[in-house]
């Protein structure tokens, strides 16, 4: 069963807070967390964060889209490290995109 939108609306919005927490406490000098070395993303996955259909996504790949840290099989998902998905997106739709994928904020 799919989680309900709202919940899911939720959460997004409540990860959004503490990044921008994290992001405030940064700029007045505050120690903040480093972010996760790994930050394994889809394509799915970076495609919400710039509005965008995961299929416009994986048009980019010829077109110098970072290579996947892990290709999809038998079904999975191919994994593409935030940090350099970020950058290339950032670059592509010129959008500010946070340091941490939502995904990967915990409380």
């Amino acid at each position: 069963m799919s989680p309900d939108p709202e919940d899911r609306l939720a959460r997004i919005e409540q990860a959004l807070n503490r990044i921008n927490a994290l992001l405030s406490q940064q700029a007045n000098g505050q120690a903040a967390a480093e972010p996760p070395a790994a930050q394994p993303v889809t394509l799915d996955q970076a495609a919400v964060m710039v509005h965008v259909a995961r299929r416009t996504l994986y048009r980019y790949r010829n077109r110098g889209l970072p290579a996947p840290v892990r290709q999809g099989a038998r079904g999975r998902p191919a994994l593409y490290e935030w940090s350099a998905v970020r950058l290339f997106l950032e670059s592509v739709f010129a959008m500010h995109l946070p340091i941490i994928h939502p995904y990967h904020v915990r409380s």
